[in-house]
């Protein structure tokens, strides 16, 4: 059974740094919105790892919520200030061990459980990249309301119990359990662990996601500070893995040699006595080559 480590980033959406939820819902689903406060279109149409984009709501929501467009410009004319936070950014990766319906599943699960039950609205989309290894990297992407909504629309004050670190960790914890809930009903040999690397016992370095700017330079071949910390850290971690092989080698050979020693004098000792001992036989002949 290979235990992994569960990826599950929660950032804000901060207009202070120039960010936008309109931008970002653009981007994560890969459709074309127009941004009404910036007066500015943000057209990611081209974009071609997305496998899936949907909205989840409280049953109590009015319509206007369903409409990526209309959702996230009502955010943010609802934050006024310019250091404004509208909207939380979460990106959690998923089990390339599960099919694209197991994984929109388990999110649609998770996002019901934690996040809709509260009375937030949440905006997700499934993408697919190349992961470092080569294979797939499938992930999603989680824009989530900071104000609770309800039939009239959202409340004027945000739900501060909702920036609790202990809810974060127990967010963590919610999506950990879904996963390997899954991974158990489809019989993988695989399962996640939310805790870090170091609680588990594990000397490894942590890798980490390069982000929207980075992959998209990346991904037209030009190498990135982020891409090459990434790199590094990979062939660290590759390097650590072949030392340990190694040590560990090195340090069963004296017992593996003392073992056939031990069984070739007793097989020597047992032709003496006239023991017939065949099998043991082609064993030590075999490990004495």
């Amino acid at each position: 059974m290979q235990i992994k480590q569960v990826h599950f980033s929660v950032k804000m959406v901060k207009r202070s740094e120039g960010q936008s939820s309109v931008s970002k819902a653009a981007y994560r689903s890969g459709e074309k919105l127009y941004d009404e406060r910036r007066g500015q279109t943000f057209d990611w149409t081209h974009k071609d790892d997305i496998l899936h984009s949907e909205i989840l709501a409280p049953d109590n929501s009015p319509e206007f919520v369903y409409d990526r467009n209309k959702l996230w410009n009502v955010v943010e004319k609802e934050e006024r200030q310019k250091n404004a936070q509208p909207a939380r950014d979460i990106t959690a990766a998923l089990p390339r061990e599960l099919s694209l319906e197991q994984n929109k599943e388990l999110v649609r699960k998770f996002v019901k459980e934690n996040f809709v039950s509260r009375g937030m609205i949440a905006d997700f989309s499934i993408h697919e990249s190349e992961a470092s290894d080569g294979g797939k990297n499938p992930h999603v992407h989680l824009l989530l309301t900071m104000k609770e909504i309800t039939e009239d629309g959202f409340k004027k004050t945000k739900n501060r119990d909702w920036n609790k670190k202990s809810l974060l960790k127990d967010w963590r914890e919610q999506w950990t359990n879904i996963i390997n809930d899954a991974l158990d009903e489809a019989d993988a040999l695989v399962r996640f662990d939310h805790r870090t690397l170091e609680a588990q016992g594990i000397d490894r370095e942590p890798t980490f996601h390069l982000g929207i700017q980075a992959s998209n330079m990346e991904d037209k071949g030009i190498e990135t500070d982020k891409g090459n910390r990434l790199r590094h850290v990979v062939h660290l971690n590759k390097a650590m893995e072949t030392a340990k092989a190694v040590a560990l080698w090195v340090a069963d050979r004296p017992r593996a040699v003392y073992e056939r020693y031990r069984q070739y004098t007793q097989y020597m000792a047992n032709q003496r006595e006239g023991i017939m001992q065949t099998t043991p036989v082609i064993d030590i002949e075999e490990r004495g080559r």
